[in-house]
């Protein structure tokens, strides 16, 4: 990813939120910033552009792994016995 610059934006749509990442050594004074900053913007503008709320800086951290289980967990009984018949009954053929 290469080194991050002190602050980076994505997105900034129009009701659809922006992102922004942060160098972790700016982090905490970064994310005080961006909220005095988005807060004091909306006030400049909500006179000609109506807001709905006030910005809000939430704290996110990017998952590497991706949408994953234990391989320890199992789907109940009846899902397996489900399974059990319909595999039964399927044409070998045509599971390929």
């Amino acid at each position: 990813m290469g080194t991050l610059t002190p602050l980076q934006m994505l997105g900034g749509c129009a009701g659809g939120g922006m992102c922004f990442i942060v160098n972790p050594a700016v982090h905490r004074h970064a994310q005080a910033t961006l909220q005095r900053l988005l807060l004091a913007c909306k006030r400049d503008m909500e006179a000609v552009c109506p807001f709905a709320i006030d910005p809000v800086v939430y704290e996110w951290d990017l998952n590497t792994t991706g949408t994953c289980a234990d391989t320890r967990t199992l789907m109940p009984a009846m899902y397996y016995a489900q399974l059990c018949v319909q595999l039964a009954a399927t044409d070998r053929t045509a599971m390929v």
